[in-house]
């Protein structure tokens, strides 16, 4: 959010601190309406980064963009944590090992640029190489828990969505970082370029990780249940 006096910034986290309240206390009607008007806005976001980057301008926009990324991420993870633990750190799994997959593949094979003109470093082979890790990770878990063929493969396409979404979260956080001319989304990390840089693959995914469990879980019951 491009906020340039602390006035400004303070009335916009108390502001969503406030919605968080909200949700927190009328959950169990909203929390399912955020994160899946979440996973709309990053379908969007998709089309977005395809069609133009330009697209960023304004100060509303930005501010809408804010609320957009960080109320679903937390309502996602109030739903996961709730349904299970092993959930939650089953999310935040995929989405690491997706990003070390995607920067020792690039490191050593990236080629082609995947979008140099908002993330300049990341190549479609590290990608590829996230994806690998993340399909590794599936199948460890799908002989762990004992899935049935069924849940192996839905189980499956959960971690890979996920894991693509997680990249769509990273470019997403560039291309607003390009669009006010920043480097980096905060200093309260020093040498980490911002707290949204440490989390802005987490924001996208948990999302769409979430509405893929429960869609699983309420066609084909409780297919996806760690023990």
């Amino acid at each position: 959010v491009e906020l340039s006096d602390r006035h400004g910034k303070l009335l916009w986290l108390i502001a969503i601190a406030s919605t968080l309240l909200v949700l927190w206390e009328y959950q169990q009607y909203l929390i399912p309406i955020t994160v899946a008007v979440g996973v709309v806005w990053w379908v969007g976001v998709v089309l977005i980064l395809c069609l133009s980057s330009n697209q960023l301008q304004g100060k509303l926009f930005k501010a809408v963009a804010g609320v957009m990324v960080l109320l679903p991420a937390w309502a996602a993870l109030v739903y996961l944590h709730q349904a299970s633990v092993s959930l939650v750190l089953a999310l935040f799994a995929i989405v690491w090992l997706a990003d070390i997959g995607a920067y020792f593949t690039g490191k050593r094979w990236g080629v082609h640029k995947l979008a140099p003109v908002i993330s300049p470093g990341k190549t479609i082979e590290g990608v590829m190489g996230g994806i690998v890790l993340v399909i590794l990770f599936s199948f460890t878990v799908s002989i762990w828990q004992d899935f049935s063929m069924m849940c192996a493969v839905l189980w499956l396409g959960v971690c890979v969505t996920t894991s693509l979404f997680s990249i769509v979260g990273d470019l997403w956080e560039s291309s607003m970082k390009r669009a006010v001319n920043i480097k980096d989304s905060g200093s309260i990390l020093p040498g980490h370029g911002g707290v949204l840089d440490r989390i802005d693959s987490v924001t996208a995914a948990s999302p769409v990780f979430a509405v893929l469990v429960y869609g699983v879980t309420q066609q084909v019951g409780h297919c996806i249940e760690f023990q």
